[in-house]
């Protein structure tokens, strides 16, 4: 029997970002036109996944950081030179779409202030997709099966939504549909044919 998964779904809605701005004082750089902004970005009180892209956009110049596993209460780090006296806006990219912060929008560079710490908050108020439909049973090209095996799979959804899968199912490739919107995560197609290759697929769904 052979599988074949697919993630199928709507994303829709909004990202609302709260940035927490902390600046040293007494930080002063060693040299005056180097400056870094420095911080950790979370996504509903967590911290973001790694490739999570920052933008910091100046008028003459985008600079642009990606979030990176968890270093000394950091996630995310931009550096740069001069820009003194500018005003950087941030942008955040994450879903396929650009999001700009809703407070503290800005940051302004000093030339006497070398690091800038700078947290980001995000409220993800959009719609994630459910998770792609994983470990099938029975697995790909698996041989002597059962002729009344069932087929199962974990799934789920990120936002806990309650997901529904469509079940492929048959002896062509690709298979056809066989049911529709169901919440279990198993299928039994009733009693198999000796000597016959199957295919199955399945299609996961959220609200």
């Amino acid at each position: 029997m052979r599988k074949n998964s697919k993630t199928i779904t709507l994303i829709s809605g909004i990202l609302a970002f709260t940035l927490i701005l902390s600046i040293n004082p007494h930080s002063s750089a060693i040299n005056e036109s180097s400056h870094t902004v420095i911080g950790a970005l979370y996504i509903n009180d967590i911290a973001a996944p790694n490739g999570v892209q920052i933008s910091l956009l100046f008028p003459n110049e985008t600079l642009t950081s990606t979030t990176y596993s968890w270093d000394n209460g950091y996630n995310y780090a931009i550096s740069f030179e001069d820009h003194d006296s500018q005003t950087g806006i941030f942008s955040v990219y994450y879903h396929e779409t650009n999001f700009t912060p809703i407070d503290n929008l800005t940051v302004t560079i000093q030339t006497d202030i070398a690091e800038y710490h700078i947290d980001l908050h995000t409220i993800l108020t959009i719609n994630q997709p459910p998770y792609q439909p994983n470990n099938p049973h029975p697995t790909d090209g698996l041989v002597n099966v059962f002729v009344n095996e069932p087929l199962s799979w974990t799934g789920g959804d990120p936002d806990n939504d309650t997901v529904t899968y469509d079940v492929y199912f048959g002896a062509s490739s690709p298979p056809p549909k066989v049911f529709n919107n169901q919440l279990l995560t198993t299928y039994h197609p009733g009693i198999l044919s000796f000597s016959t290759h199957y295919y199955w697929q399945i299609i996961a769904w959220d609200s």
